[in-house]
């Protein structure tokens, strides 16, 4: 709710970056000043303030933090902030640039990834395709996949596709990859996740074959998805979720309609509810 002429808020927040004992807390007020930053309808008018929360980000994002854990979601404030100040762009890609490269840690460095495919960094997307097919760590490839899906990457789409199909792939590794391929909105893709919906057997495989397949938006998915839906002899889930994608497909926005839910969704106090509505989108 803060502006940034709100002077305390925003000194409440860049102390509590620094300062703060709790850690959860640091890192929100983290993505709180980069929305609040991001929402000035003038940045120019307002140079100290912006001055103040670009060199708290990028102090976060190097390593001159005290908090090396920070520096992940200094990363992607610091994205989400210049996505909104094109001022603050050059420095804060200097720092994921410096950021991916150095890092060491799977999770931090995907979240490095992520900031760069959010500010649309093009010329990063090869040294992630490289990092992505030399990696092992599920964490970072993962992450990486939806960065190089972010980045419209069509190098990555037989790597991803292969990853989506592996029978090796784990449940939470095999959503980010099929969220990767529909962000890529590669049509060759569709007859694997139609496959993959099909013989999925957790929650977590079948909601990611049906929300890549509503994000390529191919319309030769219908026929096989209505087969699926109306199999009366299939698996109730599968039917299900055969629906979901239907649903997908056929939606009049460009996002799902539980976007605005996901959008500052507290998983900290979630209901049950809530994360239902979230999990089959």
């Amino acid at each position: 709710m803060a502006r940034v002429e709100d002077g305390a808020a925003l000194d409440a927040l860049l102390a509590t970056v620094e300062d703060g004992r709790d850690q959860l807390t640091r890192h929100f007020s983290l993505i709180a000043l980069a929305e609040v930053g991001g929402r000035d309808p003038d940045p120019a008018a307002r140079p100290e303030a912006h001055t103040r929360i670009r060199r708290a980000l990028l102090r976060e994002m190097g390593r001159r933090s005290s908090h090396r854990s920070h520096r992940s979601w200094a990363a992607l404030a610091g994205a989400l902030y210049a996505r909104q100040v094109p001022a603050a762009a050059p420095p804060v890609l200097d720092a994921l640039r410096a950021g991916f490269r150095e890092e060491t840690d799977p999770s931090f460095r995907g979240a490095f990834a992520l900031g760069l495919a959010l500010l649309d960094d093009r010329p990063s997307a090869g040294l992630i395709l490289s990092e992505f097919r030399g990696s092992r760590q599920d964490d970072f490839r993962g992450y990486a996949g939806v960065a190089l899906g972010l980045l419209r990457s069509e190098e990555a789409a037989d790597d991803l596709l292969a990853l989506a199909e592996a029978k090796s792939t784990s449940p939470t590794l095999r959503l980010k990859t099929a969220t990767s391929l529909g962000l890529l909105g590669d049509p060759e893709a569709v007859p694997t996740l139609v496959g993959q919906l099909e013989e999925a057997a957790s929650l977590e495989s079948l909601a990611s074959a049906a929300s890549s397949l509503g994000l390529i938006g191919d319309r030769t998915a219908v026929g096989p998805l209505m087969s699926l839906a109306g199999d009366a002899d299939g698996r109730a889930a599968t039917r299900a979720f055969a629906c979901v994608a239907l649903g997908l497909l056929g939606a009049r926005g460009e996002l799902p309609f539980n976007a605005p839910l996901r959008a500052h969704n507290n998983y900290l106090a979630q209901m049950p509810s809530i994360a239902e509505v979230l999990r089959i989108l």
